[in-house]
């Protein structure tokens, strides 16, 4: 099982809906290649959620523009 860490690359500010600035991070851990898109992007946004307060999906930042994943083991 691998560690991936996903980042984000930019700062946005989506208002009253809720604002990022880069270098925001979470990890998640999967047997498979973790992406951002897919099956993956529930678990990335409920993982930002719950550390940062922010719902990336809502303010459309949901996506490899503002989102970068790294293996980190």
């Amino acid at each position: 099982m691998a560690l991936y860490r996903i980042t984000t690359r930019k700062s946005f500010n989506g208002g009253m809906r809720g604002s990022i600035d880069a270098g925001m991070s979470v990890e998640i851990s999967s047997v498979m290649p973790v992406m951002v898109v897919g099956t993956f992007a529930e678990k990335i946004n409920q993982l930002f959620i719950n550390k940062y307060g922010v719902d990336l999906k809502a303010i459309d930042a949901l996506n490899p523009e503002f989102l970068n994943v790294t293996k980190i083991s």
